[in-house]
């Protein structure tokens, strides 16, 4: 095993008894002897850069899903021990009755965040018992579901319930104000200016208060809004003040930078950006269809569109470049290349 999987084995074994300060948890693991392998022979865990070791620890943990780190408390949780007894809840609607799944996404995407590996889920309940994928949870086989009608879907060990139906969700203004004014402390942690998809902050909320949705209350997405908050596609932010989408924000970081590394006009960028949209979405070079990047539709081209795209300007340059951090997009490049 190698140094950094044993460290995430033995910090989340740890935390199987409850969340741990992250100075506590370093601690423990420098005294075990975790950290021994950034020592020079003959040097003892006392030489140890203790500041280089907890940055160390904080990228292990955050590359998995099984281990959350409260950025407020600075404590270690299991994923796991903060979503297991959640309920979260999802209006039915008629998009999820013609393709007969829902997709989780805001609503209930947070009750498997630490199963991420997985390729299926199980469900029980509702007259639900079998293996899904994890984008396509079941809708209720009984009673048969309308348009309009909340389901909800308890966390229970590894596996999910369906609880349905959920009946009208009764108003009560001490947990409607303490959710609104925890998803509204939820949001104000999120990077300024930059909207987000609203699954860590839901673990945020989980650990902070941990009475809430333990019961079925309003789903996610309609919470949010409640709160004050406006969606565009997949992400939330503030209603009351300007933000982009995180894929906006990388699209405009990457211009700037193309404009400065390889002096890009916006001519450049179109032609780049058509070349890289066709590799990313592994179009085949021989029939091209239009693909959607966010706002972006990309129209039918041909190939040799594409080879003329290529040629513009410094395109080509950009493109190398790109390819070496995205050794994937290798075959297809040389696809559209190929003479």
């Amino acid at each position: 095993m190698n140094p950094d999987d044993a460290i995430h084995e033995a910090l989340t074994s740890m935390l199987s008894n409850g969340p741990v300060a992250d100075h506590v948890a370093l601690e423990r693991l420098v005294e075990a002897g975790y950290f021994d392998f950034l020592l020079e022979s003959g040097a003892s865990s006392a030489d140890l850069d203790l500041e280089y070791c907890a940055e160390l620890l904080d990228d292990i943990s955050t590359e998995h899903d099984k281990v959350w780190w409260d950025t407020e408390t600075c404590d270690f949780h299991l994923t796991k021990s903060l979503v297991v007894d959640r309920i979260m809840t999802h209006r039915i609607e008629e998009v999820d009755l013609e393709r007969g799944s829902i997709n989780p996404s805001t609503d209930l995407g947070v009750l498997d965040f630490d199963l991420l590996e997985a390729t299926e889920l199980r469900f029980t309940g509702a007259g639900v018992d079998g293996a899904f994928g994890r984008m396509e949870w079941p809708l209720p086989a009984e009673p048969a579901p309308q348009a309009g009608d909340l389901v909800g879907y308890r966390r229970t060990g590894e596996d999910l319930v369906v609880e349905f139906p959920i009946p009208a969700v009764a108003a009560d203004p001490e947990t409607d104000a303490l959710v609104r004014q925890a998803l509204t402390d939820a949001m104000a942690s999120v990077s300024e200016g930059v909207g987000t998809e609203f699954v860590f902050e839901q673990l945020e909320v989980f650990a902070r208060h941990p009475q809430l949705f333990r019961t079925p209350l309003a789903p996610m997405t309609e919470l949010l809004l409640a709160a004050g908050m406006e969606r565009r596609g997949p992400y939330f932010g503030p209603s009351d003040r300007a933000w982009v989408t995180p894929t906006e924000r990388y699209d405009e970081m990457r211009r700037r930078r193309l404009s400065h590394r390889f002096g890009f006009s916006d001519c450049c960028h179109d032609a780049y950006e058509l070349v890289i949209t066709a590799l990313s979405q592994s179009i085949d070079p021989q029939t091209v269809d239009p693909r959607t990047v966010e706002d972006r539709t990309v129209e039918p081209q041909t190939i040799e569109t594409l080879r003329e795209a290529i040629a513009h300007s410094a395109v080509s340059l950009a493109l190398a470049e790109w390819i070496e951090a995205e050794p994937t997009a290798r075959e297809a490049a040389i696809a559209f290349l190929r003479p």
